[in-house]
């Protein structure tokens, strides 16, 4: 029973020196990689059989390409263009007339201020528009709007809201080839909650004057002005 005993340990320790002996040649095959030339440009490394074997991306290191990869995309898809700049000649405080034709005979007449702020890096110009309680039919009209331009779409777009209805009214369009009209269309909602199809157009006629005009379709189908806003700086 002894002498099985000491066969067994003499066989375990045979195994277990062969096992060492097996990962020490191992680990001397694996350090010496580290000392072979390398291309530091290329990353390729030279074996002694006169090939090469290229040595894989670290995984932080495809990491941080990604990353870098995505902040370069996102800092071109957020940067302003020339199309953003054109809004800059709205910016400021503007006297506002406004002509609406509620049908057939002269237009009422109301005024009011329009003030325009260039926000978030110049990307919008945010519209704040406050009638003059002493003029017109509507002494309490109040509205706010914004307008942009996407990139994504290669569009121009409008939002706006106000006080005559519960609707937000929104817009998409291009400025002509001068850079100076813009021609928007959209579509919103009469009383009777069908849908109403209408066209502005926005005309900067220099830096301190602009106008819209707002076209809607007739019973007839044929379009006709219905507002018309002409602004003057103040400031």
């Amino acid at each position: 029973m002894i002498g099985k005993v000491l066969i067994h340990v003499a066989i375990l320790l045979t195994s277990s020196l062969g096992l060492a002996e097996q990962q020490r040649h191992e680990a001397e095959d694996s350090s010496s990689i580290g000392h072979l030339p390398m291309d530091e440009t290329s990353g390729r490394v030279f074996v002694t059989d006169g090939s090469e074997s290229v040595t894989p991306a670290s995984d932080e290191q495809e990491q941080g390409d990604s990353i870098v990869a995505a902040e370069t995309d996102f800092a071109q898809a957020s940067a302003k263009t020339e199309q953003h700049e054109r809004f800059e000649p709205f910016a400021g405080t503007f006297k506002a007339e406004m002509k609406m034709w509620m049908g057939s005979g002269d237009p009422v007449v109301c005024a009011g201020v329009m003030t325009n702020t260039l926000i978030l890096g110049g990307r919008f110009l945010q519209q704040v528009y406050k009638g003059d309680p002493e003029s017109g039919p509507f002494p309490d009209f109040e509205g706010r709007g914004f307008w942009g331009f996407n990139k994504a779409t290669n569009k121009y777009e409008g939002f706006w809201i106000d006080t005559t209805s519960t609707q937000m009214q929104t817009d998409f369009g291009n400025v002509d080839n001068t850079g100076r009209v813009w021609t928007m269309v959209g579509e919103m909602t009469d009383q009777t909650g069908n849908p109403l199809k209408k066209r502005s157009v926005i005309t900067l006629e220099d830096n301190d004057h602009q106008k819209i005009e707002m076209f809607f379709p007739g019973p007839d189908g044929k379009e006709f002005k219905t507002m018309e806003i002409r602004y003057e700086r103040r400031s």
